[in-house]
C-alpha cells in the first residue's frame, strides 16, 4: 500500500513479527507461544510497565505454528514509534532467549494502513504456509479475544482486527481460496504415502491427540494404505482417538520400546521439549529387525523431535520446512484466486480508511480513552508516591489493576457508540459524550492535524 498519512487523533498501528517468510524453523520455534503463554505475556507486570513508558495503549499477540506477531496502538510521533519498536524487539528477545542482534534480520515491521493490510492478508490466508488455510481466521479472533481479556484492547485494535476478520470471512465465502482441500495434515500423509509406497501395509505411529494429530490419524485411516497406531500423553484422549479411527493404542510409557517396530512416526505433539530424542531413536535402530529406512515426520511447533535424529543411519527426518517445500506445487488452483482476495482486501481497507477519517465518534472515543488513561496514570503515580515505593513490579501490578478497571468501565459505552451508523445520531452522541466528560477535541474533527504513520 505504500506510505500513508494518519491523523494524529488516530493512534497509528504498529506490527512487528517473524514468520516462515523471514525466519528459519530454528528461530520460529523459539518464538512460538500457545494461548496460555500469550495470555501470560499480555498480563506480565514487565510488559505493563514497559508499555507505559513506550506509549503503547493497546496490544495484541498473534502466534501460530508459522508466525509470531505483535500489534499495538501507539502515539503518533516518530519517537513513539521508535520506542514501541524498541520495546517489541526486547519482548521478542525475552520470549525467544535470542539476542536482538540475532533476531533483527528476521523481524519485519509495518505501521499505519500497511499494518492493517498485512493483518487482512494474514486473516485471508494469503500469508500462510498453505495459502488459504482456514485455521488462521480463528487464531486471529483468539488473538483479539486475549487482548480484550487482558484489558489491552481498545478502539484501534478492535477496528483493525474486525476489519481483518471480515476480510478473511469474505475471502473464503466469495472466492475459491479455501475450497480445494490442502493442509499440513494432508501433505504429511501424502509424504508418508510417497515414501512408503513400496511397503505392504506399513505401520504408522501418530504421536499426539490434538487437532493436528487427529487430522493426520483420520487421513491415514481413511486412505487405508497403512496400519495406524496412536499414542498420546493423555491416555483417555489417545484411547478415544484410537477407537474413532480403529487404530492400535500405544501406551505413552511404552513409546520407546515400540518405536523400532514402526515404519513411520508422525509427531504432532505440542510439548515444550522433544518427545523423540536421539537416544530413543538410536536404541530403536539398534533393535530394529528391518533393513528399510524409518520415516519420521515432525509437524510440531516447536519441534518435538531432536534435529540430530536426522544424522542417525536408517532414519529419514522431515519437519515443517520440508512440508512447506512440497506443498507449493499443490496450491496453483488457490493462487489463481489471489487477485480476487486482493480486491476484497482493498475494499475492506477503503471501508476502514473511511471510518478512520470520517467518523465523528472516533476522536471522541480516542479522547475518552485518553482521559481515562490520564486519570489512571495520575492516580497510580499519586498512590506510589504516597507509599514511597519505586518497585517496578508493584507499579506493574497497580498498572494492571487500574488499566483493567478503566478498560471494563469504558468498554460497554465505547462498544455501543461504535455501533452507531447514522451520521446525524453519531454527531449527537459525540457531542453528548464530549459534554458529559468535558473532553478536549480538535476544533474541526473532520480535519485533524496530520502526521506520518
Amino acid at each position: 500500500m505504500g506510505d500513508h498519512l494518519l491523523p494524529c487523533a488516530f493512534m497509528p498501528l504498529l506490527c512487528c513479527g517473524v514468520s516462515h517468510h523471514t525466519a528459519p524453523l530454528a528461530v520460529r520455534e523459539r518464538l512460538s507461544v500457545g494461548p496460555r503463554e500469550a495470555s501470560a505475556v499480555l498480563g506480565s507486570p514487565w510488559l505493563r510497565g514497559a508499555a507505559t513508558i513506550a506509549g503503547l495503549t493497546e496490544i495484541a499477540v498473534l502466534s501460530t505454528c508459522n508466525r509470531t506477531e505483535l500489534y499495538a496502538s501507539v502515539g503518533a510521533h516518530d519517537r513513539d514509534l521508535a520506542d514501541a519498536t524498541a520495546l517489541f524487539m526486547k519482548l521478542l528477545s525475552r520470549a525467544s532467549d535470542l539476542s536482538e542482534e540475532t533476531l533483527a534480520p528476521h523481524v519485519y515491521m509495518s505501521s499505519g494502513l500497511a499494518a492493517v493490510e498485512h493483518l487482512c492478508r494474514v486473516a485471508a490466508g494469503l500469508e500462510s504456509m498453505v495459502v488459504g488455510e482456514t485455521e488462521i481466521l480463528g487464531q486471529v479472533g483468539v488473538a483479539l479475544g486475549q487482548s480484550v481479556e487482558a484489558s489491552w484492547s481498545g478502539p484501534v485494535l478492535e477496528a483493525v482486527f474486525h476489519t481483518a476478520l471480515r476480510a478473511g470471512r469474505r475471502a473464503r465465502a466469495e472466492t475459491g481460496i479455501s475450497r480445494r482441500p490442502v493442509s499440513i495434515a494432508s501433505e504429511a500423509v501424502a509424504l508418508l504415502r510417497a515414501k512408503l509406497v513400496s511397503r505392504e501395509r506399513p505401520r504408522v505411529l501418530v504421536l499426539g491427540t490434538g487437532s493436528m494429530g487427529r487430522a493426520v490419524a483420520r487421513v491415514v485411516a481413511n486412505s487405508d494404505f497403512a496400519t495406524v497406531h496412536v499414542a498420546g500423553r493423555t491416555a483417555s484422549r489417545a484411547c478415544e482417538l484410537a477407537k474413532e479411527v480403529a487404530a492400535e493404542l500405544v501406551s505413552w510409557d511404552a513409546l520407546a520400546d515400540r518405536l523400532s517396530a514402526m515404519d513411520a512416526v508422525v509427531v504432532t505433539t505440542s510439548a515444550p521439549e522433544p518427545v523423540i530424542t536421539v537416544a530413543m531413536m538410536s536404541r530403536a535402530q539398534a533393535t530394529r529387525q528391518f533393513a528399510r529406512p524409518q520415516l519420521v515426520i515432525d509437524v510440531s511447533m516447536p519441534r518435538n523431535v531432536e534435529p540430530e535424529v536426522a544424522s542417525i543411519p536408517g532414519v529419514a527426518l522431515y519437519d515443517l520446512d520440508h512440508i512447506q517445500a512440497v506443498i507449493g506445487s499443490h496450491l496453483e488452483g488457490r493462487r489463481l484466486e489471489i487477485p480476487m482476495v486482493d480486491g476484497i482486501i482493498e475494499e475492506e481497507l477503503a471501508h476502514f480508511d473511511r471510518w478512520r477519517r470520517g467518523s465523528a465518534l472516533r476522536p471522541v472515543l480516542a479522547a475518552l480513552q485518553a482521559k481515562g488513561e490520564a486519570i489512571r496514570r495520575r492516580q497510580v503515580d499519586e498512590h506510589l508516591r504516597a507509599i514511597g515505593s519505586a518497585d517496578p513490579d508493584l507499579r506493574g501490578h497497580f498498572d494492571a489493576i487500574s488499566r483493567a478497571v478503566v478498560s471494563k468501565l469504558l468498554h460497554e459505552p465505547s462498544r455501543r457508540l461504535r455501533t452507531v451508523t447514522d451520521a446525524a445520531r453519531a454527531r449527537e452522541s459525540a457531542e453528548l459524550v464530549r459534554e458529559l466528560f468535558d473532553l478536549e477535541l480538535p476544533d474541526d474533527p473532520s480535519e485533524p492535524e496530520r502526521c506520518s504513520a
